[in-house]
């Protein structure tokens, strides 16, 4: 009975252990949430710069430090002769857009757009009279929506500043990322453990690897596409919503959408070809969606959309923006540790029937 007793109380304790520190690093992590945020992008960074530093470094004949400064050296060259080109554009539109938002934010609230619309579109006076009179009456809900939105906006781009710093917090991490994983093994895993952690972490490397590289080609090709698109539609604020659309393809299914409705909006009340605009995105989103996703992500994700839209939401929630764009490597680093823990039960249980077959074999 002592014996049982010791036995009970070593587990009991070995699990309140697991419990509480599991409990501590969730409430840090709540608490430092903005900071965790930036180191954890700046890691993701990392492995979107491995593959140009590990390139750079065979022509280096080894020498990795070098290889990485070459390489973001390169990467701010790189940014830099594109805010040459586009930087002045951008600049501008984006002080336009933004000193015209609150002139049509209030053109909205009182629903003098209605008016503009129906001269702008060709609708009657009698229906621009109806949905003024809707607008009026519903001032107060529309009002609190927008300022929803302002509110959101504002909170976001306070966070976004700190993706500033995460190029330069990228180069600080362990110098050859490949070695990452297994000094993480090697430091904190012992007996059985260390097989297992292995395996995960391993895979969560190469789940990472991808998804960066997925996402970010994804970007480009929708910088590239929009700033054709928009352009030839006559989109006004074509290059800033470019940028905006580029940088929001790293949020799934809900940056696209804020894109759709930012770029769909601005045509609707300043009296573009909106019909255009609205086939180019339904189109370009069923090619993005179900041509140039499965063919870079490859189905490694292997993931419901439901879940990651909940993934989204829940991230943007509890992290802000950038939580909505880690918000998909989290569900997907779970999922691999629930298969990997199933795979090393099986494993342990056919383990187990192989011993039983042979203990008859040897009794006999």
């Amino acid at each position: 009975m002592t014996e049982a007793t010791h036995i009970f109380d070593g587990r009991a304790l070995r699990v309140l252990w697991t419990t509480l520190v599991a409990v501590t690093a969730l409430a840090i992590a709540v608490v430092a949430r903005k900071t965790l945020i930036i180191l954890v992008f700046a890691l993701l960074f990392s492995y979107l710069m491995e593959p140009i530093v590990s390139r750079v470094q065979r022509w280096m004949h080894g020498k990795r430090i070098r290889a990485v400064a070459v390489s973001y050296l390169a990467f701010w060259i790189l940014i830099g002769a594109l805010f040459f080109v586009i930087g002045n554009t951008f600049v501008e539109q984006g002080r336009n857009f933004f000193s015209k938002a609150p002139q049509t934010v209030q053109r909205i609230q009182n629903g003098e757009i209605a008016k503009d619309f129906s001269q702008k579109h060709g609708m009657s006076e009698q229906t621009a009279d109806r949905v003024q009179r809707w607008i009026q009456s519903h001032q107060d809900r529309i009002q609190a929506v927008i300022g929803y939105f302002v509110a959101v906006a504002r909170k976001y781009a306070v966070n976004l500043i700190g993706v500033l710093l995460v190029p330069l917090l990228a180069m600080l991490f362990p110098q050859d990322r490949s070695r990452f994983p297994t000094q993480l093994v090697e430091t904190y895993a012992r007996g059985n453990n260390r097989a297992f952690l292995t395996s995960v972490i391993q895979d969560c490397d190469r789940m990472l690897a991808a998804y960066m590289w997925a996402q970010f080609l994804l970007s480009v090709f929708a910088f590239i596409v929009f700033m054709i698109a928009l352009h030839l539609l006559h989109v006004p604020y074509a290059v800033l919503f470019t940028v905006i659309a580029s940088l929001l393809e790293f949020i799934p299914i809900v940056g696209p959408l804020v894109t759709a409705i930012l770029i769909l909006g601005t045509v609707l009340v300043t009296g573009g070809n909106w019909i255009g605009v609205l086939i180019f995105l339904g189109v370009w989103r069923i090619v993005q969606d179900y041509v140039n996703t499965p063919l870079l992500f490859n189905n490694q994700l292997e993931m419901h959309p439901l879940v990651i839209l909940g993934a989204v939401m829940i991230g943007g929630e509890v992290f802000g923006g950038l939580g909505m764009f880690l918000a998909i490597p989290a569900p997907a680093a779970a999922r691999i540790m629930w298969w990997r823990y199933c795979q090393m039960q099986d494993q342990a249980a056919d383990r187990d029937r192989l011993h039983e077959v042979d203990r008859p074999l040897e009794a006999a």
